[in-house]
């Protein structure tokens, strides 16, 4: 079994089985449900592929004037923007599922972190890091940016590093919202500052000491400058006077017109890592943090609870796995004897509508 006792889910914080074992078993019941819905991971590929063909085609080939250099941070910052509002699929992948959740981890089918990294690992791979990676392929070569192995591969990198890190956010704010109209609203206006301090729409050499704290918790700004720094570090660009007349203009000193700093460009990848470590660790814990607040709040005393008039059922995790049984249901009508009477049995049934239509969704 995967809870602690021999007949399946039980409440606690002892396990029968490993984390090792849990984690399987919760990737692969979250892999069946991508396989059974690949709807979303085809749309993300899908749209990833035309979407870098149409950015191609309206940047490509940019040449080397000062209208080519105005294109590339163009094109730069768009992909950031387009990889940073594309995550905003994260936002459902804790809300969806909250009460079913909140229904198996109350009777101790598997611990959180387990569930929490099967969740992420199965997003994290298909939606984050294989979208951005063909963006970046596609436009890298139809735009003609800074040819070179070690270019191309810290743009692909950057590339990722966005996606992952706005994913993140998502899931920190998808962790407390309420439901996913509130969570969608939250996040886009976060990431709506982060844009506009990310170095392309505001100089950062303008920015007051009122909001330089946006311009330095923004992602857009460490990604734009990295990009940046990564393609025009060492290459010379010119300025048209006039039809006859062009000033050579290096790299560094357009980089210094845009208030970039090359020395900054490990910092702002490491940074970047940092920040999408962070936000992870952060959802995590806020993951947590919700669990507990429901428990004191007595939500998980009423998932426990069976009705009067039905039979306790065993969780959708439990049927999932085949474990599971009488045993179970005889521990679940012994603590709702112990349980003192509750005033009204009209919250529960609610949730329990909410935790039976979650599992029938996801029962194989």
């Amino acid at each position: 079994g995967l809870g602690r006792g021999a007949g399946g889910c039980l409440p606690g914080d002892s396990y029968a089985t490993s984390f090792a074992h849990q984690l399987l078993t919760l990737s692969s019941r979250t892999g069946l449900n991508v396989v059974r819905n690949p709807s979303l991971g085809l749309a993300h590929l899908v749209v990833s592929v035309l979407v870098a063909v149409l950015i191609g085609a309206v940047y490509f080939h940019v040449n080397d004037a000062w209208s080519g250099l105005q294109n590339r941070a163009g094109c730069i910052f768009f992909i950031i923007s387009l990889l940073a509002f594309g995550s905003l699929s994260s936002l459902e992948m804790f809300i969806t599922e909250r009460a079913l959740f909140l229904h198996e981890r109350a009777n101790g089918c598997y611990r959180t972190s387990a569930y929490f990294l099967a969740k992420v690992l199965c997003d994290l791979v298909p939606l984050r890091v294989v979208p951005p990676l063909i963006i970046g392929g596609i436009t890298y070569v139809m735009i003609g940016l800074k040819p070179g192995v070690f270019p191309v591969f810290w743009f692909q990198v950057v590339l990722v590093l966005v996606n992952i890190t706005s994913a993140g956010i998502c899931m920190c704010v998808g962790a407390l919202a309420p439901n996913v109209g509130v969570a969608n609203l939250l996040t886009v206006l976060v990431m709506l500052f982060f844009m506009l301090f990310g170095g392309f729409l505001v100089n950062n050499d303008s920015v007051s000491t009122l909001f330089a704290w946006f311009k330095a918790l923004s992602f857009f700004n460490y990604a734009f400058e990295a990009l940046m720094v990564s393609q025009l570090d060492g290459h010379m660009t010119k300025l048209s006077i006039d039809s006859k007349t062009d000033v050579p203009i290096s790299g560094s000193m357009a980089l210094k017109t845009l208030s970039l700093v090359p020395q900054h460009f490990s910092r702002d990848v490491a940074v970047l890592a940092t920040m999408s470590l962070v936000y992870i660790a952060l959802a995590y814990v806020l993951i947590r943090v919700r669990y507990a607040a429901e428990r004191r709040g007595g939500f998980l005393a009423l998932l426990r609870r069976s009705p009067p008039s039905q039979p306790s059922q065993p969780s959708a995790f439990a049927e999932f796995t085949g474990f599971g049984g009488e045993s179970t249901q005889v521990s679940g009508r012994k603590r709702a004897r112990d349980e003192p009477e509750l005033e009204s049995e009209e919250p529960f049934a609610k949730r329990s509508r909410v935790s039976t239509n979650m599992a029938a969704t996801i029962a194989p």
